[in-house]
């Protein structure tokens, strides 16, 4: 509308419609300019060393917070390389506690959960950014994250994320989504994990 307005502002041939589109975007009020985000392409490497199956196990996994009920009892269920899992249920019935107990963050009460030393695990949380600072950046992250890597390697790293140039060195709390009250914005958050449980 506001392209129709700046090409006709000035033809009187078409003053009236120009008139109605200028009412009608006051009547509108502002809006911001959508910003379309760049596609990400995830890379997972493949290992040099593929485990035998099955990579994690339960066997007669039983499990229950102190004090509360037993979520589940005699669980048995194994995971290979091309197991393909979806994790569907109501609120408070143990999900997170299952994929808590896969990679290793919780013991079960009773039973065995077995994890392949070869496999490593890294978990996407839904409460990611409890965990980070806000008041350091994403290439200092990086960095404790990974040390010894280049810091050209982590930058590129964090650029196919979009996170380029001087927002790399920016505190994480000012990139877009952290100050913002409701959801927040995961880009950032999306960089390999060293972390190996098993």
């Amino acid at each position: 509308m506001q392209s129709f307005i700046d090409k006709f502002r000035y033809n009187a041939k078409r003053a009236s419609l120009v008139q109605s589109r200028i009412k009608a975007l006051e009547r509108m009020g502002h809006v911001d300019e959508v910003v379309n985000d760049p596609d990400y392409k995830f890379e997972f490497p493949t290992p040099d060393d593929r485990p035998g199956p099955p990579i994690i196990s339960f066997s007669d996994a039983s499990f229950g917070y102190p004090g509360g009920p037993i979520l589940f009892k005699n669980l048995n269920f194994g995971i290979d390389l091309d197991s393909r899992i979806a994790m569907v249920g109501p609120n408070g019935i143990g999900k997170s506690t299952i994929l808590k107990l896969i990679a290793g963050e919780l013991q079960p009460s009773s039973g065995t959960v077995f994890r392949s030393a070869k496999v490593r695990i890294a978990v996407f949380s839904q409460h990611h950014v409890d965990g980070l600072d806000l008041s350091s950046n994403p290439l200092l992250y990086m960095m404790r994250c990974f040390p010894g890597v280049p810091e050209q390697k982590l930058r590129a790293h964090l650029g196919s994320f979009g996170v380029t140039g001087n927002l790399a060195l920016q505190p994480m709390y000012t990139l877009s989504g952290f100050g913002c009250s409701g959801g927040t914005n995961s880009r950032p958050c999306f960089v390999p994990r060293r972390d190996s449980h098993g």
